[in-house]
């Protein structure tokens, strides 16, 4: 869901597609994720490029924006503008949907092995948003309860 969210608002994004899977008797809904590499292009993570730039103890997972800042300005493989704008887009749709899981080893590029050249990946691994191990009681509460609808702001915790 969280892809198509993002594919909603025109960011370049990973094709999924929901299904259903039987494991020991027991139907899960589960994801395909189709493969956006190809001969010759392979994925290199945010992380491996900020590492080259940065000295750090986290080997390029480091979240310090200060750190992240440096090395889109600092790098010269892709248009800093681009990696900037594709890094505030992710960070907002990201708040919206609550993924909790993007850090620098999910969102990155594409890098051609033949013609030595980089562009942004599409935005992928969208899979820890909109409450993904919530069972179906949790999900009913969610969408049951009022949020800060009222003229008084009361929140999820909140009796009428």
């Amino acid at each position: 869901m969280g892809c198509q969210i993002y594919e909603s608002i025109g960011v370049p994004v990973q094709k999924t597609l929901l299904g259903t899977f039987t494991v020991r008797g027991k139907e899960k809904v589960v994801v395909a994720c189709k493969d956006f590499t190809s001969p010759g292009v392979v994925l290199q993570d945010f992380a491996s490029l900020k590492n080259q730039m940065i000295d750090s103890e986290r080997n390029g997972y480091g979240t310090e924006l200060t750190d992240i800042l440096y090395t889109f300005e600092e790098q010269t493989a892709i248009d800093s503008k681009l990696l900037i704008d594709r890094f505030w887009e992710m960070f907002i749709a990201d708040a919206l949907i609550g993924n909790w899981d993007r850090h620098n080893g999910n969102w990155g590029f594409l890098y051609d092995t033949q013609k030595d050249t980089m562009e942004l990946a599409p935005v992928y691994d969208c899979g820890s948003c909109l409450y993904p191990q919530a069972g179906e009681t949790i999900m009913e509460a969610v969408l049951e309860d009022e949020i800060n609808t009222t003229p008084k702001g009361r929140g999820m915790n909140d009796k009428p």
